[in-house]
């Protein structure tokens, strides 16, 4: 075939010679520098989507801690408060009967929640109380005590509050859903109640919703047990992340799943909460 090409070109005009032997090799070079072009280019891009993740993801990191760290704060200023606290210990409250009294009791404890919350209105102050008051069903700065008994990890609760710590769900549902922080409040050894101190989880998936840089990308925050408190994006059944076991990687890691697409993901835990930010991007759309 080379050789019958060959004659062929031998052939020709002289002048057909001239402009294929010079096109040829313009042609080829062209080729290549666009070639070289192109991956150049696809290269600078992908370089600026990492770039951008990874700021992203810093910048995201930085404001949740700031609202896990406040509403931390918020709680340990409802265990030292000393009006709230004389009020709490005193245990009258409990079992106050007379309507007058109850009246009252409400009226003294939803003033230093408010108090409380002065500093800092983004986040909302509340204690459980005895079902049996009539300003238990408040729902803005008093809950049921039974309430408790609906959380979902109810093991995990007990050990973290009981240990000092605190412990953090999602109440409610669509517009009402909130990012709920409790804490076991003690007098001695003696329970005095259980704080909480929630904070719209719209302002938690904002700034999720500004980690996803890459369309497909997602971005949630996770227990450390793997359960989703809240997401970038609304996420059900099939379009569930499969959280990993462990959520302590810093850096971008490949991560297979049960479907065969590689995932590159990375979480930090944020303030010693317990609570981690993690990022998931398919490999391909982060390096194209």
């Amino acid at each position: 075939a080379m050789k019958r090409l060959w004659k062929q070109f031998q052939g020709l005009s002289m002048h057909l010679k001239l402009v294929i032997s010079f096109s040829v090799p313009l042609v080829l070079i062209f080729s290549v520098l666009t070639w070289l072009g192109y991956r150049l280019l696809e290269r600078n891009y992908m370089e600026q989507i990492r770039y951008s993740a990874e700021q992203s993801f810093e910048q995201a990191a930085s404001f949740l801690e700031s609202h896990i760290t406040n509403m931390m704060y918020m709680l340990e200023r409802m265990d030292t408060d000393q009006e709230l606290n004389t009020i709490l210990t005193d245990g009258g409250f409990r079992t106050a009967a007379d309507y007058g009294e109850q009246w009252r009791d409400y009226l003294e404890l939803d003033h230093e929640l408010m108090e409380l919350e002065l500093s800092n209105q983004l986040y909302r102050c509340a204690i459980y109380v005895p079902d049996e008051l009539f300003y238990s069903g408040n729902g803005l700065h008093f809950f049921p005590e039974s309430e408790l008994e609906s959380i979902p990890e109810k093991e995990e609760f007990r050990k973290k509050t009981e240990a000092g710590g605190c412990y953090i769900t999602v109440s409610g549902e669509g517009r009402e859903r909130v990012l709920v922080m409790l804490k076991l409040l003690k007098d001695g050894e003696r329970k005095s109640g259980v704080a909480r101190v929630s904070l719209a989880s719209g302002q938690i998936q904002t700034i999720l919703e500004n980690t996803d840089v890459i369309r497909k990308g997602m971005s949630c925050l996770v227990s450390e047990t793997g359960n989703i408190l809240v997401a970038s994006a609304d996420i059900q059944g099939e379009d569930s992340p499969e959280i990993p076991v462990s959520l302590a990687s810093e850096e971008w890691e490949r991560r297979k799943t049960g479907d065969g697409r590689t995932l590159l993901v990375r979480s930090r835990e944020l303030g010693g909460s317990g609570i981690f930010l993690y990022s998931e991007v398919p490999k391909k759309e982060f390096y194209g």
